[in-house]
């Protein structure tokens, strides 16, 4: 094959207009035309068709999109069903961020494989050299033409139209039929990648393994070794790892209260404690009814009435919060349940403060007011009465 395209060049915007128009009627590939300024129409005559870039960067887009949603969902729901406050397992409020992140990089990254390869920006190709040289007052088209015949005719086209010269070019194999050499070299370029990306994928599989077997005494403080609180370890001089506060010494803020989890101190902080003046004319409502939403209602239920999310998880069900003999309880001693625990009923001082506590009893004496009167667990004994005042 003598040649794979040819260029003409023209001394006007007009007669490459017009040859572009001639060269497309004639069924010749016009590959892309050159001129000092745009011209107007001359991409369509020059088949510069809508670019396929936005089309790539839309799929990737939604492909991270769902793959960031489809993650988020199969791990919350499926592989690590953990509720947390009440909160829906397939909370997609909560998906939305990770989901945008992964949208804007599978967008970004759509686009520049896109463009890296409909412009054939590859290690092998290389941009030529010729374009440099042409002036900058003429007009160039372009023309594909890959057999003899057709080169011939476009050749006699080009020069009939108006063409100043019409010159071949061959250092460009864009336009030819792949030959058995390159087919294996984009059979190995396909190879790599699948190997790269197969690669990738197994590091990040097996990273968090080999970073635990490997790096387990790294002297790094990413990295260090796990010990058990305030068991000895060598990162430190003296061998110990978290320190005990000073004898004596109370944390910031609310004053320790000076109870253990009994029933007797319970009776006990009946008769001392009692709802805070402040937080018992505060009028909002609001954060009472979000902590309870919180960290009341997976167990109690929504009503109190201990049908909560936890007994659908197989969990012993809690007793009413409606009862007689919840209502009956004082507030002090209900600060002292919600502070110690009682019975299956864990502590919650680490996780609500104290003034959320009262905030929390006041919430419910007001379902308390609101609601009838639940009947008493089947087989549940009296309970004692507080001492007087």
């Amino acid at each position: 094959m003598s040649g794979y395209g040819l260029l003409a060049t023209f001394e006007t915007e007009a007669a490459l207009v017009e040859a572009a128009r001639a060269v497309d009627s004639a069924g010749h590939t016009i590959v892309d035309a050159y001129a000092p300024y745009p011209i107007e129409g001359l991409p369509t005559l020059a088949q510069d068709q809508a670019s396929r870039v936005g089309w790539a960067g839309l799929s990737g887009g939604v492909l991270g999109a769902v793959g960031g949603l489809t993650l988020q969902a199969w791990t919350s729901a499926f592989n690590w069903p953990l509720n947390i406050g009440g909160k829906p397992q397939l909370a997609w409020l909560a998906f939305v961020p990770v989901a945008f992140e992964l949208m804007v990089l599978g967008a970004a990254a759509g686009v520049g494989l896109a463009f890296l390869r409909l412009s054939r920006l590859r290690p092998r190709w290389r941009t030529p050299g010729w374009r440099d040289t042409w002036p900058h007052d003429r007009f160039v088209l372009e023309v594909a033409a890959t057999g003899e015949a057709r080169l011939e005719s476009a050749r006699s086209l080009l020069r009939a139209v108006g063409a100043v010269v019409v010159s071949e070019h061959g250092n460009v194999r864009v336009f030819s039929t792949p030959t058995a050499t390159a087919q294996s070299f984009r059979w190995l370029d396909r190879t790599l990648i699948g190997v790269a990306c197969a690669a990738t994928g197994v590091s990040f599989l097996l990273w968090p393994d080999w970073t635990r077997r490997n790096l387990a005494y790294a002297p790094d403080m990413a990295v260090s070794p796990a010990v058990t609180t305030y068991s000895s370890s060598a990162v430190s001089e003296d061998a110990q790892t978290l320190r005990a506060p000073v004898p004596g010494t109370v944390p910031r803020g609310p004053l320790p209260l000076h109870y253990e989890a009994t029933e007797a101190d319970a009776l006990r902080a009946a008769v001392e404690l009692q709802v805070p003046a402040g937080i018992a004319a505060e009028p909002d409502r609001l954060r009472a009814e979000k902590l309870f939403e919180i960290y009341c209602q997976p167990c109690h239920g929504s009503d109190g009435h201990g049908d909560g999310i936890t007994i659908k998880r197989g969990f012993q069900p809690p007793p009413s919060l409606l009862t007689q003999h919840a209502r009956d309880m004082r507030d002090g001693q209900m600060f002292h349940v919600i502070t110690y625990g009682q019975k299956l009923m864990p502590a919650q001082a680490s996780q609500i403060r104290a003034d959320d506590r009262w905030r929390l009893i006041l919430h419910m004496r007001r379902l308390q007011q609101r609601l009838p009167v639940d009947p008493p667990p089947f087989g549940s004994p009296p309970a004692p009465e507080p001492p007087p005042p």
